[in-house]
C-alpha cells in the first residue's frame, strides 16, 4: 500500500533521512523505533506532506503521493503528530469534526455521515463524554486521545502515529494500542507508528523498522530487530532481552551498571 524508495531529507547541511526505503502493507502495523534524532518524526512528516523530501519517491497504491493535491492526500493519509497544536476556542467535538474536512465540500456543513464518523472516533478513543469540553481544559492524556480521534475520523486507509501513547497512563496506552490492532484486523488500515517504548512496540507491531542517524539499520519481526547487540550499537545502552509471558515477544530491560 505505502512505499518509500531512496528517500532523503536534509536540515541545512545535516541529513535527517539518508536513502531510506520501506513498505507498509494493507492491514499491517509497522513500528518505527530508534533513538532520539534518528529520523522517525521526519519520515512521518514527509509522508503526511508537512515536509518534502530532498530526493526519492513515495507511492500509495502505486500513485505518486508527492504529486497528490492536499485534499486528496488527506483522504488517504491521516496523521497524529507528536506535538499537535490545539486550535484556540475549540471543543473536543470541534477538533474531531476537523478530521472530516477532506470529505466536506467547499462552503458546505458537515453531513450526518460526518457527525456519525466523528462520534464513532470519539467512542473508540473514549472521549465522547468530553465532546463539549474546551481543549485547553483537558489533561495531556485527554488531549492526546482527542487528537487521535480527529485522525481516526478522517477514515483514511493509512494512519501515521508519532508517539501515540505519549502522555497516556498505562490503561490508556493499552487502550490506544489495542485500538490500533483493531483497525488493522477489522478495517485493513496500514499503520506506521513511531514508538519509543520498545517492549510495547514489540507487543503490538507486526514489524519493526529500526532507524539510526537517518538510516534503516534493521527491518523485520521484533525478535529479529531487538537484540542486545543492535540496541547497544544504536542506542548506546546495555539491555537484557526477556520473553513476554503472554505472547513471547521481546521485553527490553535496561541493565543497570554495578555501583
Amino acid at each position: 500500500m505505502l512505499s518509500l524508495r531512496n528517500v532523503s531529507f536534509a536540515y541545512g547541511d545535516g541529513l535527517a533521512l539518508d536513502d531510506v526505503s520501506l513498505d507498509v502493507g494493507e492491514g499491517e502495523v509497522v513500528g518505527l523505533v530508534g533513538p532520539n534524532g534518528a529520523g522517525k518524526s521526519t519520515m512521518l512528516s514527509i509522508i503526511s506532506g508537512v515536509l518534502r523530501p530532498s530526493s526519492g519517491s513515495i507511492t500509495l497504491d502505486g500513485v505518486d503521493l508527492l504529486s497528490m493535491k492536499i485534499k486528496h492526500r488527506a483522504k488517504r493519509v491521516a496523521a497524529l503528530p507528536q506535538e499537535p497544536i490545539s486550535p484556540p476556542g475549540f471543543t473536543v467535538l470541534d477538533l474531531v469534526l476537523m478530521g472530516r474536512n477532506p470529505h466536506v465540500g467547499l462552503f458546505r456543513w458537515e453531513s450526518r455521515r460526518d457527525v456519525e464518523a466523528a462520534a464513532r472516533a470519539m467512542e473508540m478513543t473514549r472521549v465522547r463524554g468530553l465532546a463539549q469540553r474546551p481543549l485547553d481544559a483537558l489533561s495531556g492524556g485527554e488531549r492526546r486521545r482527542a487528537f487521535t480521534a480527529a485522525a481516526l475520523a478522517q477514515e483514511a486507509p493509512v494512519l501515521l502515529l508519532d508517539e501515540p501513547t505519549a502522555s497516556l497512563d498505562l490503561a490508556h496506552q493499552i487502550g490506544i494500542m489495542d485500538l490500533v490492532s483493531e483497525l488493522r484486523q477489522e478495517r485493513g488500515r496500514a499503520v506506521l507508528a513511531a514508538i519509543h517504548d520498545l517492549t510495547l512496540a514489540a507487543q503490538y507491531c507486526d514489524r519493526l523498522v529500526l532507524l539510526s542517524e537517518g538510516r534503516v539499520c534493521a527491518d523485520g519481526r521484533a525478535e529479529e530487530v531487538l537484540s542486545p547487540e543492535t540496541i547497544s550499537q544504536t542506542y548506546g545502552a546495555e539491555v537484557s532481552i526477556l520473553r513476554h509471558p503472554a505472547g513471547g515477544t521481546p521485553v527490553v530491560l535496561p541493565v543497570r551498571p554495578p555501583r
